[in-house]
């Protein structure tokens, strides 16, 4: 590796871990908020101001069953279309580069019975990590793509190519 790789390898472990607490504060934050299929509103709320206060822009609309319908064999036909908005934020690259989306659902199923979950469906930190309904599927992948925003942004590292961060619903 040289020594500029294992620079900015460094910078950006270091970035992370700086900002570790941060990264489990918004999952935790995405785990609390409903967002069972059918009822995504609140979580993509949490979410919107997250990406806004990270000064990307956001395209956030509720697909019908119209736009969607070339695409159902993917998605899946959905009970509800309401109440389900979709996110897409950009932060424009420097130019020249490739665009990187990174893109994620963010809904999740019913408790159902809380007595058989250990921790807290909505959300807990034990040992150093967060544990939750939706934590590890996939409002965790979510949370990593806004710490690896976090983390460029720590370190100092402005991509050439723009950065696509997407939540769909289903």
């Amino acid at each position: 590796m040289s020594t500029f790789q294992t620079d900015l390898h460094a910078r950006i472990k270091t970035a992370v871990l700086n900002n570790r607490d941060r990264t489990s504060q918004l999952l935790l934050d995405l785990v609390a908020a409903e967002s069972v299929t059918g009822n995504e509103s609140e979580v993509q709320g949490v979410l919107a101001r997250e990406l806004e206060s990270r000064r990307l822009s956001l395209d956030i609309w509720v697909a019908t069953r119209e736009e969607v319908a070339p695409y159902l064999m993917h998605v899946g036909d959905q009970k509800v279309w309401e109440n389900r908005p979709n996110i897409v934020a950009r932060r424009a690259g420097a130019g020249g580069g490739p665009t990187l989306m990174m893109q994620g659902h963010i809904d999740t199923v019913p408790i159902e019975d809380p007595s058989l979950w250990t921790t807290n469906p909505a959300g807990e930190i034990r040992d150093g990590l967060v544990y939750g309904r939706g934590a590890a599927d996939m409002k965790g992948g979510v949370a990593s793509f806004i710490a690896a925003l976090d983390a460029l942004d720590t370190a100092g590292i402005r991509l050439k190519g723009d950065l696509l961060l997407a939540t769909t619903v289903g």
